[in-house]
């Protein structure tokens, strides 16, 4: 069976993800939060344990202790994917006669979602986590000393008991030189060029640290620190067609992105910011 445009288009559009994003460890799903590709919704499932464990009476006749058992306070939320993004580009026929038409026009969308697309859903991400951990009033007013600062974010994940090895702190220039001043970060080595060109720095006290260029940072936001697993931030290509033009001579080609960003209400302090003036 011969492979469509549109398959071949798919599979380019999707790739820079994979070789460009600085959040792209925030797309896995978690016990709390599921997420099945081209469903459009994310089903997070909050289970509410408060009460559960109370003091043995001996003295309690049966009747009495079966009294005191209530329900298990279990919901599920749906969250829609509710941010989408179209995908437009015309092919004139000139460059589809000079060129093998699929193959340029799949340089050109990598582009595009190499350089818009993919920073604009990183930016979403990251500004979400920012505004959950103001919410729960997770924050540090930075200072010179990055690496107090980092010890006090990381203190409120530690306190929540969500602190893993696979947190990860983004940080932006500034907040990286005060923590690289303090000279105690150990840096990456293995595969250290293709590390580095999705911010890859090294290694904190037990967290992965990305450094992010200032653009996809939230205003006055100098650091996020985040245990992957509370986040699921879905993302696909819904549809995509590429088409000979019935009003120019040429091949148009058009996509519908989807995605959304959710953090799982019960291990919501699982994220820390330091903010900055």
């Amino acid at each position: 069976m011969a492979i469509t445009p549109t398959e071949i288009y798919s599979n380019l559009i999707d790739q820079p993800f994979d070789d460009e994003s600085y959040t792209k460890e925030l797309e896995g799903n978690n016990k709390e939060i599921e997420f099945k590709k081209g469903s459009k919704t994310v089903k997070v499932r909050t289970v509410t344990t408060a009460g559960a464990v109370t003091d043995h009476n001996a003295t309690q006749t049966i009747s009495q202790q079966m009294a005191g058992i209530t329900n298990v306070d279990s919901t599920i939320a749906t969250y829609t994917l509710d941010q989408q993004k179209d995908i437009k580009k015309f092919l004139d026929k000139t460059v589809a006669v000079t060129n093998n038409s699929i193959v340029e026009g799949g340089k050109i969308l990598h582009a595009i979602v190499a350089e818009q697309l993919v920073p604009m859903i990183d930016a979403y991400r990251l500004g979400i986590l920012a505004g959950v951990a103001t919410t729960t009033n997770q924050k540090v007013m930075a200072t010179v000393n990055g690496v107090a600062d980092f010890l006090k974010a990381r203190g409120y994940l530690i306190n929540a008991r969500l602190f893993r090895d696979n947190c990860i702190a983004y940080v932006n220039n500034t907040t990286a030189d005060n923590i690289r001043s303090a000279n105690i970060m150990t840096p990456f080595t293995g595969g250290l060029e293709k590390s580095m060109r999705t911010g890859d720095i090294g290694m904190l006290y037990g967290a992965k640290v990305k450094e992010v260029p200032a653009d996809l940072m939230p205003t006055k936001v100098g650091l996020i620190l985040v245990n992957p697993d509370i986040v699921s931030a879905p993302r696909f290509l819904d549809d995509s067609k590429v088409s000979e033009s019935s009003v120019a001579f040429g091949t148009l080609v058009l996509g519908l992105y989807m995605y959304t960003c959710v953090v799982s209400t019960p291990r919501n302090k699982g994220v820390a910011i330091i903010a900055t003036a």
